[in-house]
């Protein structure tokens, strides 16, 4: 919005001001005779000649004889002095003339009356020069004394022009504050003369809103906007040229404030004003319709932006004389061409502005330069930065040349260290954005807000290089510099924290990016309301944390929030829709709910297509998720066609060589692998791989993630020692360009690994697979502490490949205690985030140690982030150390406080040792695991292994075999069992099959042992050994006890019993059939049995004496043991007695199937997501 000046009649400039007040004013006092009066003539001779120079040495001995006559402080010392002065100001020693600009004023204070003319007429030229020296500070109190001065002696409502006038000067420096001071006095100069109501009041009312527009206070200008409107329509009636004014400002404020609707409303009447006072090919009409074609433009209507704006130029066109008008007009086409993706339209406007602005100013004035800042933009958009750094670079010689250490000159260092971060040269990028942040800091000083594009620009940059401290104490300085400037709740705080949240999420900081975007909500709520599009993609960025941190439910109604909010506000076509439909459909996909994501990710598609064209470049996003959507669906044909689509709109819009492109090839060669297409995958890999090296050089990640998919690939055909080599090349990459203890790398050593192992080099398998476990043990364990529940589930089944293999290659009897290790520490893991959530449920109701535990919590956390980032330098490492060693003293701090901690710890961290002390004596444990075996010239398939420990010096790893018959003897033996009337025999007879699978192979290691725990996984998990019918035909339970564990490292916690602590109710030999006086019948507990489970139940054998047994084992340590059986064994009576007691054992029926009756072994074990949700 152009400031509005006011009429002609009355109009006059400061300058002509000081010049007025010069020429008539003559100092109050008698002057002797001036020795420098004579020189005057000359003086102006010499300036009209601009010899500056000489006139500058006649000036000063000019001023030398008027000091010898009258001494320092002399009027006429003062006027000589201010004329060196001047003549310093012409030829550009502006620091000198301030300086004596200064002396004269001082002597001028001395010797006359404030309201003296002459001195008036120093403060004003004094004043004048702090505005030419851009000083707006400076220039603010000295025109703020002027004016005080001449209240009492001038017009008020030529106070009022003046006033305006230097607003309007102060807002063109930058200045706003001092600006919006000076529109306020002169509104109340002119207030005071015609009353509030006139329309000169609206005349400063349009300015001062221009002002506040400009400094994001848009809710501050719309009352101002309604009371100019009001003004002059009265006066002028509906339909006049200051009322169009007045609309244009309002639709301006109300679209800044969001109110789109309105906001189009006025606007389009300001239009309609203009064409029926001017026509409509008037050029007041194309700077009403710059404002709606703008409008437009943010509302995502594209196609009717474009449509104006090719009226608006076809008008500017019709006044060629007005050209910077026509290079404005030329440059917002190309701005929404550039938008619809019509890259190749929108070129040639370009270059005609850029031809336009050389021919009138020359090729290196600061105004071409400004254009080549434009066109540089649309080639970083187009991914043409070659051409958009030449073009930089040549403005930033034109700005050195004429503007050297200029705001102009930052703003394009700033553009050009944004195109080499998008090359990836982010040192380059680090140094030019540095250069121009020092300029801005040298000319605004640290903390103007002006500084926070830089500063976040370079936020980036440090992102990129590693240095996350760094990038986060930019942000930070961004968000605390906007709080000072604006306030707490301003929108452009808001936008600060948005800005952070989002450093966060891609830290994994997900909880600390909830808070921060909880906040920006609050304050963009507040300024704008809920209809606002930044607020709703301020939803879009909170829903996608709460997807991060696993809560899908509270999610997805967010996303649909922010569909709605958009759909009204943009329209259900707009881009931004299109995103949030991507989004939850990412989150669909996340939860496997493939079917439904699939039209969300269409929806998405279609409207891109209907918003930007069918060849837009966020058409080939929406592509490429719907592609890798279908690749996963292994709809490879649908895939490849979608996948296609998107190459060719990336080949047209960016080039072939852009990295884009490299994606596409990328998701295409991985279709073609799925479907056994090798040569052509491989080919297309590759060429994948060139475009990455050329456009982000060697160190980019996905250069690692297309040589895993080359030597996987190739693994896959059997060229093992072709394959081992680009596994070699991946390890060596990644061991360069991350962190040690990268999880990247460790997936790298176990490609590696599984090529080596395949051609039978078990040597090197092991030492590779030891060094893949031993860092993903590490990263898995740290990165519990800043995950969800749902997400450690999914990170742990992600991973459990690197144990798999590590199992295959450890096969060797000296391998089995430290392979058994790291069975134990991998369960340690899983377990870990239900012992975390112990801990702080532990803690709760004690102060000192919950404080201690959200210490603990908060290091584990940036020990999780810094496991995935850092360039490796010294810093980083001593960073982490650091971090590691305060954990490490919480953690003992912590178990030196609570026995609770402690014995979680001991927990968490058992091995095969801690595990074997713990072992009751007399007694074995057969910890059971199944996991993915790989061998040389063999299909990968499921196999169990069986760890026993008879005895610390003995632990034994048995190979039981595959898993698939055992799970199928086990799922025939149960479904034997539950067949109603099945003969004892036959059920013998099925469990024969089971016991010789498993049993069998573990028998001579567990020996005549009569205790025998049991640690069973997956199909076995629901096996009672206990029931098997051995070779002698008697049952194993016979012969010996059994116990079952879900953890070995649950021994840890079992303790001696104390004769303090509570008693035990054992019950057993329960008589299902008894009569219960006063019990209600049976039919009304119906609801919680099943409908296959029998309502009839006899006794179960041997349980009775099983209740006995545990008394006897008991009754040297409890104080009170309570043995409930036969009909005395009621419910009534257990729910009386269950209550205090350290150990209570039932043995009875359970029933708590759902309908069909399915258990935990009923379920397929093919996959290891199939037996969850299963118990």
């Amino acid at each position: 919005m152009k400031p509005r000046l006011s009429p002609a009649r009355g109009q006059w400039s400061i300058a002509a001001l000081v010049v007025l007040i010069f020429l008539f004013a003559q100092p109050a006092m008698a002057q002797p005779v001036d020795p420098g009066a004579d020189l005057d003539a000359e003086l102006a001779q010499l300036f009209e000649l601009q010899r500056l120079t000489d006139a500058e040495k006649l000036a000063r001995k000019q001023l030398r004889l008027r000091k010898e006559a009258f001494g320092d402080t002399h009027i006429l010392v003062a006027t000589s002095t201010d004329t060196v002065a001047s003549l310093l100001y012409y030829q550009g020693d502006f620091d000198k003339a301030w300086v004596l600009y200064h002396q004269a004023q001082s002597i001028r204070d001395q010797l006359l009356e404030p309201n003296d003319p002459v001195h008036l007429a120093g403060l004003g030229n004094l004043a004048q020069f702090a505005m030419a020296r851009e000083d707006g500070e400076s220039a603010a109190e000295l025109y703020g004394r002027v004016l005080d001065l001449h209240e009492q002696s001038t017009d008020l409502s030529e106070m009022g022009q003046y006033a305006s006038q230097i607003a309007l000067q102060l807002q063109g420096l930058g200045h706003p504050k001092g600006a919006e001071v000076f529109f306020r006095r002169s509104m109340g100069y002119f207030e005071a003369v015609v009353g509030p109501d006139h329309p000169q009041v609206a005349v400063i009312l349009s300015n001062l809103i221009s002002l506040l527009v400009n400094a994001e206070k848009p809710s501050e200008a719309l009352p101002l906007a309604q009371r100019a409107l009001a003004i002059d329509e009265a006066m002028y009636g509906s339909e006049s040229n200051d009322v169009a004014i007045d609309l244009v400002n309002l639709g301006v404020v109300l679209t800044a404030l969001g109110k789109w609707d309105d906001a189009q409303q006025s606007l389009e009447r300001a239009v309609s004003i203009g064409e029926t006072l001017s026509g409509t090919d008037h050029p007041d009409v194309a700077g009403s319709l710059d404002h709606l074609g703008s409008l437009l433009t943010q509302r995502g209507e594209l196609p009717a932006a474009k449509t104006i704006q090719e009226r608006i130029l076809s008008i500017r066109e019709a006044h060629p004389e007005d050209q910077d008008s026509l290079v404005v007009a030329l440059l917002n086409l190309a701005h929404v061409l550039d938008k619809l993706g019509q890259y190749d339209e929108a070129r040639p406007l370009y270059d005609r502005a850029l031809t336009l602005k050389e021919a009138k100013y020359g090729l290196d004035d600061p105004e071409v330069a400004g254009t080549l800042n434009n066109l540089a933009t649309h080639l970083d958009d187009r991914g043409k930065y070659d051409e958009a750094r030449a073009l930089l670079e040549r403005a930033i010689v034109i700005q050195e040349t004429n503007q050297p250490d200029s705001l102009a000159l930052a703003t394009v260092l700033n553009n050009l260290g944004l195109v080499q971060l998008n090359q990836g040269a982010y040192l380059a990028a680090k140094s030019t954005l540095e250069r121009g942040l020092a300029i801005e800091e040298g000319l605004l000083g640290p903390e103007d807000v002006r500084l926070t594009p830089t500063l976040n620009n370079l936020g980036i940059v440090l992102e990129n290089l590693g240095d996350f401290y760094g990038a986060e104490t930019l942000y930070q300085r961004v968000l605390e510099t906007r709080e000072a400037w604006y306030g707490p709740d301003h929108i452009e705080v808001s936008d600060a924290l948005a800005t952070g949240a989002a450093y966060l999420e891609k830290l994994g900081g997900f909880s600390r990016a909830k808070l921060m975007l909880e906040r920006a909500l609050t304050i963009r709520e507040a300024a704008t309301g809920k209809e606002h599009p930044q607020y709703a993609g301020l939803l879009n960025n909170y829903a996608f944390v709460l997807y991060k941190l696993g809560d899908y439910l509270r999610a997805r109604p967010i996303y649909e929030e922010c569909i709605a909010i958009q759909e009204k506000v943009l329209g259900p076509e707009h881009p931004d829709v299109a995103t949030t439909y991507n989004n939850l459909g990412l989150l669909l996909k996340k939860q496997g709910n493939l079917v439904a994501a699939r039209p969300l990710f269409e929806k998405a598609l279609a409207s891109r297509e209907a918003s930007l064209g069918l060849n837009h470049p966020d058409v080939a996003i929406s592509l490429n998720n719907l592609g890798l959507l279908l690749w996963e669906m292994d709809e490879y044909d649908q895939s490849l066609e979608v996948h296609e689509r998107a190459r060719a709109i990336r080949e047209e819009s960016f080039g072939p060589r852009h990295h884009t492109v490299g994606t596409s090839l990328n998701n295409i060669a991985l279709n073609y692998r799925d479907m056994g297409e090798f040569n052509r995958a491989w080919h297309l890999f590759i060429e994948a791989y060139e475009i990455w090296i050329e456009t982000y050089g060697y160190g980019h990640p996905r250069i690692g993630t297309t040589l895993a998919n080359m030597a996987s690939m190739v693994g896959q055909t059997g060229r093992y020692e072709e394959a081992q080599q680009i596994a070699q090349s991946l390890v060596d990459f990644r061991e360069q360009t991350l962190p040690a203890n990268h999880p990247d790398i460790a997936d790298g050593l176990l490609i590696l690994a599984g090529l080596v192992l395949a051609q039978g080099d078990t040597d090197s398998a092991r030492e590779l697979t030891e060094r893949a476990l031993t860092i993903q043990t590490e990263v898995v364990a740290s990165l519990l502490d800043s995950t969800s529940e749902r997400e450690q589930l999914e990170l742990l089944r992600s991973r459990r490949h690197i144990l798999d293999l590590y199992l295959s290659a450890h096969q060797r009897p000296e391998d089995t205690q430290e392979a058994y290790s790291h069975v134990l520490a991998w369960k340690g893991v899983a377990r870990s985030s239900l012992l975390r959530n112990r801990e702080t449920l532990l803690a709760a109701d004690d102060p000192q140690l919950n404080k201690l535990l959200q210490e603990l919590t908060e290091i584990r956390r940036q020990i999780a982030q810094l496991a995935f980032v850092g360039d490796g330098d010294e810093a980083h490492w001593q960073n982490l150390t650091e971090l590691t060693q305060q954990k490490e003293e919480l953690e003992r701090e912590l178990a030196r406080s609570s026995g609770d901690y402690r014995e979680g710890r001991q927990v968490e961290t058992a091995d095969s040792r801690s595990v074997c002390k713990a072992l009751p004596p007399q007694t074995v444990l057969v910890d059971i695991f199944r996991y993915l075996s790989v061998a040389p010239d063999s299909e990968p398939k499921h196999v169990y292994a069986a760890f026993v420990i008879a005895s610390c010096s003995s632990i034994e790893r048995i190979e039981l075999g595959s898993s698939n018959p055992i799970d199928a003897s086990i799922a025939y033996y149960r479904k034997k069992m539950q067949t109603p009337g099945a003969d004892t025999s036959d059920i013998d007879a099925a469990g024969g099959p089971v016991r010789r699978a498993v049993w069998d192979q573990l028998a001579d290691t567990i020996g005549p042992t009569s205790r025998v725990l049991i640690v069973p996984d997956a199909g076995i998990t629901g096996l009672s050994f206990d029931g098997l019918l051995a070779e002698d035909g008697s049952y194993l339970v016979e012969e010996h006890t059994f116990g079952y564990l879900e953890n070995a490292a649950d021994l840890l916690r079992w303790k001696k019993p104390s004769r303090s602590s509570g008693g035990a109710l054992l019950v057993g030999g329960l008589d299902y059939n008894a009569n219960t006086t006063g019990r209600p019948p049976a039919a009304a507990h119906t609801h919680r049995r099943a409908e296959c489970v029998d309502r009839s139940f006899s006794p179960l054998p041997g349980t009775e004496l099983e209740a006995w047994s545990i008394a006897d084992l008991l009754e040297a340590g409890q104080k009170d043991i309570t043995v409930l059986s036969g009909a005395e064994a009621t419910e009534a009576k257990l729910t009386e007695l269950v209550s205090g007691q350290s150990v209570v054992h039932l043995a009875t029926h359970g029933f708590f199937a759902t309908g069909d009756c399915r258990s935990s072994m009923d379920a397929t074990t093919e996959k290891e997501d199939e037996i969850i949700g299963y118990n």
